[in-house]
């Protein structure tokens, strides 16, 4: 549905942004920004809602999922192991023994 033309200028005095500018960085971008991180903080475990870059942990986040998903390039894998990013950040837990005893 089209925007009343008398709308307009009261939309414009409150700011509304009428272009949709990009927010997101490239992944090159995003890459050297992890670098960074893995310089200043000895790893690659960017926290999802770090508050110095928000976006470089969900992106971080999300290369994981790619990475499950197979949606990654043989390249961007080998730069991600290259700085020593993990794949898995979770523990793997090893299952104790059965609480059951078997049936024979």
């Amino acid at each position: 549905m089209p925007v009343m033309q008398e709308r307009i200028p009261l939309l414009d005095e409150i700011g509304f942004e009428w272009e949709i500018k990009p927010s997101t960085r490239s992944w090159d971008e995003m890459f050297e920004a992890l670098r960074t991180f893995k310089e200043e903080h000895g790893h690659c475990n960017v926290p999802q809602n770090w508050k110095e870059d928000k976006q470089l942990g969900k992106w971080v986040n999300h290369r994981r999922g790619d990475y499950k998903l197979g949606k990654l390039t043989d390249d961007m894998i080998h730069k991600l192991e290259s700085i020593g990013f993990v794949w898995n950040t979770r523990p793997n837990y090893k299952r104790g023994p059965s609480k059951h005893p078997s049936v024979s």
